[in-house]
């Protein structure tokens, strides 16, 4: 099967990239069907989120008053790696949310056309995952 798929979502003044459910399904379909055969699709929520506006979604949906800080890349690199990524994925992680500084995600309507119905809000899928946010 050749099947690209490139999912953007929110984020922001770090990243504006952040895999969604919606991405799920539309992967679900491109393998029941072959429509998408040698496609490649860029995915994205309905709106671009800066990271500071994510946040905020969360902490309004679990009910606490949450701060969004940066830190440095280092910072983050060693947090990651010792939350238990592996350094390769955590250097272009890296690199990739470097590049998307002050570059908001494209918004695209790749979902509805894929799936029949637009991508899913943000913070719908907070609400969907809230107890994961709650730990």
């Amino acid at each position: 099967m050749n099947f690209s798929v490139t999912s953007r979502c929110s984020a922001g003044a770090t990243s504006r990239r952040r895999p969604g459910a919606s991405a799920i399904f539309c992967r679900a379909r491109a393998l029941i069907d072959d429509d998408l055969l040698g496609c490649k699709v860029e995915l994205s929520g309905p709106q671009s989120l800066t990271q500071q506006e994510m946040v905020g979604v969360i902490g309004e949906t679990i009910g606490r008053s949450l701060t969004y800080r940066e830190v440095a890349p280092e910072v983050a690199r060693q947090g990651l790696i010792v939350g238990g990524l592996p350094d390769r994925f955590v250097d272009a992680l890296l690199r990739m949310l470097a590049r998307s500084i002050d570059h908001p995600a494209r918004v695209t309507d790749e979902v509805a056309k894929i799936l029949g119905r637009p991508a899913l809000p943000y913070a719908e899928w907070v609400a969907d995952n809230k107890e994961a946010f709650q730990r």
